[in-house]
């Protein structure tokens, strides 16, 4: 049965959450907070594009953005940041953080090719690496002082106060041109989803199209970690509802989950203000608690647990 999603709509909601956040805004705070919802809005799909293209490309339910280790290497590389108080740190901590995330994907890389770039080596290979720069981020962490660990905590959170306009471009113009460039491999897409041999009888240069999306999807995580800290669950959980909601193909797929994604974290930024109107609670911090939410409803209404 052929499923539709109703694009008019999530786009209806995203302007009504720009209405309701704009509207009345005094001058000073109106380009403030025009530039983060623009910013939550194009992270959140990047980071559901990314986990739409990640889920499928490794042919896993349960693979991430993070997957590949990208989000640990971009952690490293902002403590590494922090720690050597490397001059003006709202130029130099999305540099660094992009540089750790890069470097990460070129290790997962060098330890795939002993599988020959299988999408199993390598989702094993990101894990490993992930977890080794896990370990590395708690020795810098020990090593830190109060206020370089109040630093390295409130990034890891994930955040966007920080981001200006230049970050939002960049983010804004990868999301094209992966939008873009998934449109044009979604039959090879949808080929591979039934696995590597399948697509190879059918034409598909299955490691050359795995790699260029790979490298895509990392390029992409890496500007929105380095930017906007670690934001979780927005890659897991969006596209699973997408996918529920209009299909599997990668023709209509991605579009959706990065609409859904925009959506997705502009909301959760709009409560994390509401809940907390000083402090304003990160958005990292409030989809993890509605995005693990949701994902446990997923599972249920999958069948995900015995009954």
């Amino acid at each position: 049965m052929k499923r539709y999603f109703p694009i008019p709509v999530m786009i209806l909601l995203i302007a009504l959450l720009f209405y309701a956040t704009l509207a009345g805004t005094q001058e000073a705070l109106f380009a403030f907070r025009l530039t983060r919802l623009s910013a939550a809005f194009f992270a959140g799909g990047a980071l559901a594009l990314s986990g739409c293209l990640t889920q499928t490309i490794f042919r896993n339910a349960l693979a991430t953005p993070y997957t590949l280790g990208v989000s640990g290497g971009a952690a490293v590389g902002a403590a590494l940041t922090i720690l050597c108080g490397a001059g003006n740190l709202a130029v130099m901590l999305p540099c660094g953080a992009f540089a750790g995330g890069a470097v990460t994907f070129l290790l997962v890389l060098f330890i795939g090719r002993f599988g020959r770039q299988n999408a199993t080596e390598l989702l094993l290979a990101g894990v490993i690496v992930g977890t080794l720069f896990s370990g590395v981020l708690l020795y810098l962490t020990s090593r830190a002082n109060a206020l370089q660990l109040a630093g390295i905590s409130w990034w890891t959170l994930g955040d966007l106060s920080g981001i200006g306009v230049d970050g939002v471009v960049m983010i804004a113009a990868v999301s094209l041109a992966t939008l873009l460039l998934t449109g044009f491999f979604a039959n090879d897409l949808n080929a591979m989803a039934f696995g590597d041999e399948g697509a190879a009888l059918l034409g598909v240069a299955v490691t050359r199209v795995r790699l260029l999306l790979l490298a895509m999807t990392t390029l992409l995580i890496a500007l929105t970690v380095s930017f906007c800290g670690i934001i979780g669950f927005v890659g897991l959980v969006v596209p699973h509802i997408m996918r529920k909601i209009s299909g599997s193909s990668m023709r209509h797929l991605p579009l959706h989950s990065f609409l859904g994604g925009a959506l997705f974290l502009m909301a959760c930024d709009r409560l994390g203000r509401v809940l907390d109107p000083v402090r304003q609670l990160p958005p990292g911090v409030v989809t993890s608690l509605l995005g693990g939410a949701l994902f446990l409803v997923v599972l249920y209404r999958n069948g995900g647990y015995e009954k």
